[in-house]
């Protein structure tokens, strides 16, 4: 007897990992996201104070004068961050669909593991720059952000 078989929808990544292709090298950065988002090694503002490669743990994307202190983390960028709430509102409406569950009751390290989920949050990350590299730190404490490819 066979093992149990895996579910269908595992995604065109996979599929094309599998047949021994390559992902496009913007996939692979996608991926490589996803996976540090993961194992809390992102390159978000509290991961880059922690590593001291950042002078505090804020969101570069909030209004310094309106939301200082606001730590840039997983639940921050998920949820929460003003710039972000359309990409989030798409996300969590597919979340919901797969999984009857809003965005209120979960985590967002529990939804990362969730593999129903995974198409959204990879969509999530294609049309952010979460998890990308911080923007550089201004001498006033302020940031920039620099648009890079992929």
């Amino acid at each position: 007897m066979d093992g149990p078989s895996r579910p269908p929808d595992r995604g065109a990544e996979r599929l094309a990992l599998a047949n021994g292709d390559r992902l496009p090298s913007s996939e692979e950065r996608t991926a490589s996201r996803f996976h540090q988002l993961k194992s809390g090694r992102a390159l978000t503002g509290v991961y880059l104070k922690s590593t001291d490669n950042r002078p505090d743990e804020n969101c570069w994307w909030c209004d310094p004068e309106n939301d200082s202190g606001t730590h840039q983390m997983r639940d921050h960028l998920f949820k929460h961050c003003y710039k972000l709430k359309d990409q989030q509102a798409a996300m969590w409406a597919r979340a919901k669909e797969v999984t009857k569950k809003r965005k209120q009751k979960w985590r967002v390290g529990d939804l990362l593991v969730d593999e129903r989920c995974s198409p959204a949050v990879l969509d999530f990350l294609r049309s952010t720059h979460v998890g990308r590299a911080a923007p550089p730190v201004k001498e006033t404490g302020t940031v920039t952000m620099k648009r890079r490819r992929g």
